[in-house]
């Protein structure tokens, strides 16, 4: 199973600021919006084992530790090859 976090690139980019990590300061948004486009393309349309796809934008994982226990729920609740969750938590 894959869990595929989708996030908006300026939420990307904000968390890369924040996240203040030398080498990722220099990842341009060029770059995470070619790699995000990429991403969506391959887990929605090619990839063939079991996603869950996940609107990133209102969760935070690491900070939020029932964001954490919500996602594992979710997880836990997976009946088919190809899921969606778009949890509006924050």
């Amino acid at each position: 199973m894959v869990i595929y976090l989708q996030t908006p690139v300026d939420l990307l980019r904000k968390r890369v600021e924040k996240r203040n990590i030398n080498y990722e300061q220099k990842i341009s948004t060029e770059y995470l919006e070619k790699i995000a486009a990429s991403y969506s393309n391959y887990f929605h349309n090619q990839h063939k084992s079991n996603v869950l796809i996940v609107n990133n934008e209102n969760i935070d994982l690491l900070e939020d530790s029932s964001a954490l226990n919500m996602m594992v729920d979710r997880i836990m609740g997976i009946t088919s090859i190809r899921e969606y969750f778009n949890p509006q938590f924050i």
